[in-house]
């Protein structure tokens, strides 16, 4: 074990030998202006304000970057046009109403002189012009400028981090096994150390140009050795160029592809169920930069976008590339002779075990497509296409196929979605809408279709409706769609949303969800039905306090958990499908003191139900302090929480802040206390480094999770550094 983690440690000298050989070559030369510190913690408001809304967007690890990036390169806005907003309106920064009504009062009224005129601006509220005023020039006119060659490639901006960071607490697969008496011959489930490394360096001038790599050792693997002897088990790189003659964007190595409402192809980050009404439509241009750490959800090879006029954009795009799949071996002795079963395509990119790293690279994925939009400020209609085509059969007489869960999944080595994906506004209502078709070239075919509408019914009175109707038999392997399930098939459902602004201080969001799933599903022996409902009051009588009240609650048939069927003494053979229901109920409240000082407190409660055995019920109460002067290079954010859980079905989730880019919303259970610390500290103008310590204490359990991660222990530590050079 000394072994692994004196290789490690050198693995990890290495990634800072790198830093400081590139630091030192470009000689700390800075070519354009980086964020403050009030600046970044602006972003950040933004950012967390946004998480607490959709849960989803916290675990995307580029969201983040996307806003810091909008930051860098605001839009002019006088000068730009629908398509120049329509970053803003990706990242949520404007809903499609507050884009219309900017676009609306600049060609009535005429050039907008200074940010106070914003107000000015129907339906944009204060909390609007707050969320978006950081994005956006407000200046009247500026003179245009054009950019040399050598500013393009030098002049820009350049990042590179490195992030190291660790679970303190040994855990059961880095423990050895089968040693010798005299101590040798141990070896352990994983093969490397429980180090996670990370390493990106990124070059960007505004949105005119992008490349970089990216590199991840996730904790387990290998490094510089035995498996992994070229260092990181995953590397990532990319070139992205915007704007050059009738091409709107040029990507070459590993890119993003995000089509209509997510029903064919969405490889970026979605929004869920959240009280903001917005987020059940999705909108973005087809064709992005791929920075993330993902292991599959990209595209590698060539895309572009062409104009071929002011309202029509045609993208094509090519990929080819390794994926993980499971694999089933038999040996017939008599003929000398190995059958390999290829079974499900394996998403999560951990390569830490003999069996993981057997799994990777079994099977080619080849993807091509293209998509011919035209769109101006009311109307928008869009023809997609994507072929998928896999070197190996998936799922060709695997056992892991068989389960009758399994029977529309998709098996086979060719997938073909053809998809139109449509917008109309006409007053104040936004419909949209999404029609898929799926045929796996042989096996089967299905459809899947999403439409909604968003309504500006009153000033203050907003209404969105959405239904959607996924058959079973309707496959897609990169779709992402607002949708109940993971995974775009089998269901149908019925969601409505609204928000009332009765006052400006006060702000009252609520949603309902109609669902059912006509076939069964992993772990759901049944067709089920099901419904959820959240109601949200927001308080905010100035910027420095708010304060808001969520309750909601969910009601599905799943089957009996195996901990409630010992409990009640069931034949574990027989499954039984029930009705549960999960109520959660929040209070939060917010205090900013001279734009330095926060206080962040949450209570939250949870009960779940499932009709026969007792109601399980669990709370939890954190402080937040985050401490970010304006004068003083160091910065922090703490936590102290405690939680009281009955149940793993009554679990509660919360938004944690991390080092910049990482972002997390862990689930807790049992009974115990959490405490984290976050320190930035920002060395210069060039480097910053950050610093992360936390630790989860459980008192009524004696050990921790199970399998290789379990820890013979109450307390779980995890360690987290990272540094950041920007030249």
């Amino acid at each position: 074990m000394k072994k692994n983690y004196n290789n490690n440690i050198k693995g990890f000298c290495q990634c800072i030998c790198i830093v400081a050989i590139t630091f030192l070559v470009n000689g700390l030369s800075i070519y354009g202006q980086r964020l403050n510190q009030n600046e970044l913690k602006e972003i950040q408001d933004i950012f967390e304000f946004m998480a607490e809304e959709d849960e989803e967007i916290a675990n995307n690890d580029t969201y983040f970057e996307k806003l810091v990036d909008l930051y860098d390169d605001k839009v002019n806005i006088n000068k730009a046009s629908y398509d120049d907003f329509i970053p803003l309106r990706d990242a949520l920064i404007l809903s499609e109403k507050e884009l219309s009504s900017l676009l609306n009062y600049r060609e009535e009224v005429g050039k907008i002189i200074n940010k106070y005129e914003l107000q000015a601006i129907p339906n944009w509220d204060l909390n609007t012009i707050k969320r978006a005023l950081p994005f956006l020039d407000v200046k009247g006119e500026i003179a245009d400028f054009n950019v040399t060659t050598g500013q393009l490639l030098f002049g820009g901006k350049h990042d590179l981090f490195v992030r190291y960071s660790r679970v303190l607490s040994e855990q059961q697969g880095y423990q050895l096994k089968d040693t010798l008496p005299d101590g040798s011959g141990g070896k352990s489930n994983y093969l490397g150390s429980p180090n996670k490394l990370y390493m990106r360096y990124r070059y960007k001038y505004g949105r005119k140009i992008s490349y970089g790599i990216t590199a991840e050792k996730d904790a387990g693997e290998e490094f510089f050795k035995g498996t992994q002897r070229q260092g990181f088990d995953y590397y990532s790189g990319h070139l992205f160029i915007r704007d050059v003659g009738r091409f709107k964007g040029i990507a070459l190595g590993d890119y993003r592809i995000k089509i209509g409402q997510g029903l064919t192809c969405w490889t970026d980050v979605s929004n869920g169920k959240s009280p903001s009404i917005e987020t059940i439509k999705r909108q973005s241009d087809v064709l992005e930069p791929y920075t993330s750490v993902n292991e599959y959800l990209f595209f590698r090879g060539a895309a572009a976008t062409l104009r071929l006029n002011q309202k029509m954009e045609l993208t094509g795009f090519a990929s080819f590339k390794n994926v993980d799949n499971t694999v089933d071996r038999d040996t017939i002795d008599e003929l000398n002779l190995e059958i390999i079963r290829i079974g499900s395509i394996q998403e999560t990119g951990n390569h830490r075990t003999e069996s993981e790293f057997d799994n990777k690279g079994q099977n080619t994925q080849f993807n091509a497509g293209g998509d011919l939009k035209w769109e101006n400020q009311k109307f928008k209609l869009s023809f997609s296409g994507l072929y998928t085509r896999f070197d190996k059969e998936i799922g060709d007489n695997n056992v892991r196929f068989l389960a009758p869960y399994n029977l529309y999944r998709f098996s086979g080595n060719q997938l073909l979605n053809l998809t139109v994906n449509y917008k109309y506004s006409k007053g104040n209502i936004n419909f949209f809408g999404e029609t898929s078709y799926s045929d796996n070239l042989g096996s089967q075919s299905g459809l899947a279709t999403l439409n909604g509408a968003i309504i500006s019914m009153h000033p203050k009175v907003d209404f969105s409706i959405l239904h959607r109707y996924f058959q079973p038999e309707y496959q897609s392997l990169f779709s992402d769609p607002f949708m109940e399930s993971s995974t775009a098939t089998n269901e149908q459902g019925l969601f409505f949303g609204l928000q009332i602004k009765p006052h400006k201080m006060w702000t009252v969001q609520a949603y309902s969800d109609y669902y059912t799933h006509q076939w069964i599903r992993y772990r759901v022996d049944a067709p089920t039905n099901g419904h959820e409902h959240l109601i949200q009051l927001t308080f905010k009588p100035s910027r420095t306090f708010a304060i808001y009240g969520r309750f909601d609650t969910k009601t599905e048939g799943n089957n009996l958990s195996s901990d409630t069927e010992k409990e009640l003494e069931l034949d574990n053979e027989i499954d039984i499908v029930t009705n549960q229901r999960r109520n959660r109920w929040r209070l939060d409240l917010r205090l900013t003191l001279e734009k330095t000082l926060t206080f962040k407190t949450r209570l939250q409660t949870s009960s779940f139900e499932n009709g026969l055995s007792p109601k399980k019920r669990g709370y939890m109460l954190y402080q937040d302090i985050s401490y970010s002067p304006l004068s003083f290079p160091l910065s922090f954010d703490l936590r102290y929480a405690l939680f009281d859980i009955d149940a793993f079905e009554a679990r509660i989730y919360a938004y944690e802040k991390d080092v910049l880019y990482a972002f997390s919303i862990p689930s807790f259970n049992n009974r115990g206390r959490r405490f984290y610390l976050n320190l930035r500290y920002k060395l210069n103008g060039n480097i910053t480094l950050w610093a992360r310590y936390a630790r989860t204490t459980y008192d009524n359990l004696d050990e921790i999770s199970t399998g290789n991660e379990r820890i013979l222990d109450n307390k779980r530590t995890d360690v987290k550094a990272q540094i950041r050079v920007s030249f």
